[in-house]
């Protein structure tokens, strides 16, 4: 079996899942960049009441960072848990349900070989996804009038990894 052909069958597995994911989190991420100037002189004049500070702590909803963190880093992190726990699922179920499975483990590898091939081409599929919202911010924030550095969000992007990698 040639050399880390599990780890691009994984990926292959994974194409669409990733374009699809990336994609769409790329659109998200570059509408929330895009509404901003719209909304940012109605964020500077609202006030949140001091139960809610309390509760929400004492993020400045109204400057640019803020106003990402709350639309779009709050649930992002979420829909790649989402991925990773679909993923993870199907990496060795999906060879059990398709039927696959024996003739994967009738070949010259070890077990240990097939899991982190498959865990491998699962973070390098989470990193795509990473990259393709990164495509977003490259595509929104240098036609805005915000003031984010391009280096800040794709840092902030791939600081959503370890999350998913731990899930």
């Amino acid at each position: 079996m040639p050399r880390l052909s599990i780890f691009g069958k994984a990926l292959r597995d994974l194409r669409w899942q990733v374009f699809w994911y990336g994609v769409g989190l790329a659109a998200m991420g570059a509408l929330v960049v895009y509404v901003y100037p719209s909304y940012s002189d109605q964020l500077a004049e609202f006030e949140i009441p001091e139960a809610l500070k309390a509760f929400v702590g004492e993020a400045d909803y109204a400057s640019p960072a803020g106003f990402l963190s709350a639309e779009f880093f709050s649930w992002a992190p979420i829909l790649l848990v989402i991925f990773a726990i679909m993923a993870g699922t199907s990496a060795l179920a999906g060879e059990e349900a398709a039927g696959t499975m024996d003739l994967l483990l009738a070949q010259p590898v070890s077990r240990r070989q097939i899991v982190l091939e498959k865990l491998a081409g699962f973070m390098a599929a989470s990193v795509g996804i990473a990259a393709l919202i990164c495509l977003g911010w490259l595509l929104s924030l240098p036609f805005v009038d915000i003031d984010m550095s391009l280096g800040k969000m794709i840092v902030a992007t791939f600081n959503m990894l370890p999350l998913t990698f731990f899930f």
